[in-house]
């Protein structure tokens, strides 16, 4: 008896340690992300030219960028500075409940555009000799993929080089499609700030 709870006990312990996953980003978190870009830009600004002083957080910035945790590290990096109860205002006002929830929805975000971004620009480099780049720069990614009259092998190329970088730089590989489905409207709302 004492084995099988000593096995139970060491059950429940391993499976609360097991990372929980999340569910793919909802329509209505990119809403909220939407409404808080132009809200917090400004203040944002001027906390990333303070972030830039300092050549160390700096350089931990852009790896953190490189990990899909960028907004997460500055909001973690900035709690103790004058501007973190003015951007906990900001991000309340736009429906998040803290900045914590908020950086996470960025970071989300982000992480999608971003490895779509690399993909397109990679797709967009002529090729010496060659044909011309199979997709412009301001392409859609997504509409590329999501377009059956597109030759069928580069979709799946491009498809999985998406994958592949969404591994390295997005919270879950879960947000492609949903962020994927509303891109445009995410990149003017990102380019008008």
């Amino acid at each position: 008896m004492k084995h099988t709870l000593s096995l139970l006990f060491a059950t429940i312990c391993l499976i609360a340690t097991l990372p929980a996953f999340a569910a793919a980003i909802t329509d209505d978190q990119i809403d909220r992300f939407l409404v808080s870009v132009p809200v917090t830009s400004d203040l944002l600004d001027q906390v990333r030219a303070k972030l830039k002083q300092d050549e160390g957080l700096s350089k931990k910035l852009a790896v953190a960028q490189l990990d899909g945790k960028y907004m997460r590290e500055i909001v973690s990096t900035i709690k103790s500075w004058p501007e973190y109860p003015e951007l906990e205002r900001l991000v309340k006002t736009s429906g998040f409940d803290s900045a914590d929830d908020w950086s996470l929805v960025v970071d989300r975000v982000f992480g999608v555009v971003s490895s779509a971004h690399w993909v397109t620009l990679v797709a967009s480099m002529p090729i010496p000799n060659g044909p011309k780049p199979v997709l412009e720069q301001d392409s859609n990614l997504f509409e590329y993929l999501g377009d059956e009259a597109n030759d069928s092998k580069m979709r799946e190329k491009y498809s999985q080089q998406l994958a592949q970088m969404c591994e390295k730089m997005c919270y879950d590989t879960a947000d492609l499609p949903v962020v994927g489905a509303r891109y445009n409207e995410i990149e003017s709302v990102i380019n008008k700030k």
